[in-house]
């Protein structure tokens, strides 16, 4: 059944059936099929997707006249390959060092930036450490405060 809907479609797409017989899975005679289907017509301006351009009124092509602006572009481009021709230049990517690559080279200074890091890393632990001790200081106080009035509070109630 596939085929046959295929071979019908194929000859809609085609505009007519041919006379014959299909073999396969069915074998069918055409000549009498043929005679009593009738093909619709189907005209291409209903596939139309775009609308045609709008007429312009122009019938023939102008030719082109160079003016002044592009006759001094053309004379600046043919000095530019002249200029290339004579000096061959390569392209940057080619001649470029390695560390202009990729950006600046960290292992030249690096025991500069370690002795920053580590010399601000332990100023910063000494004043963390600075304010650290009253926190500590007051924390055990209050602790100790917390613990006399629970005791206190426990012979008031008779625990």
């Amino acid at each position: 059944m596939k085929h046959l809907l295929i071979f019908f479609a194929s000859a809609l797409c085609a505009k007519s059936l041919p006379i014959g017989s299909i073999s396969g899975d069915v074998d069918i005679n055409l000549n009498h099929v043929a005679k009593n289907i009738q093909i619709p017509t189907i005209s291409p301006k209903a596939f139309t997707v775009l609308p045609g351009f709008p007429n312009s009124g122009r019938t023939r092509a102008v030719l082109e006249q160079e003016t002044l602006l592009s006759q001094v572009d053309s004379k600046y481009t043919n000095l530019q390959q002249a200029v290339a021709n004579i000096y061959n230049p390569k392209p940057v990517v080619d001649t470029i060092s390695e560390e202009d690559k990729y950006g600046n080279d960290g292992e030249k200074f690096k025991s500069v930036g370690r002795v920053l890091v580590n010399g601000y890393e332990s100023f910063s632990n000494f004043l963390n450490a600075l304010f650290e001790i009253p926190m500590e200081k007051a924390k055990q106080i209050g602790k100790q405060i917390t613990a006399n009035l629970n005791a206190i509070g426990g012979k008031l109630v008779g625990l």
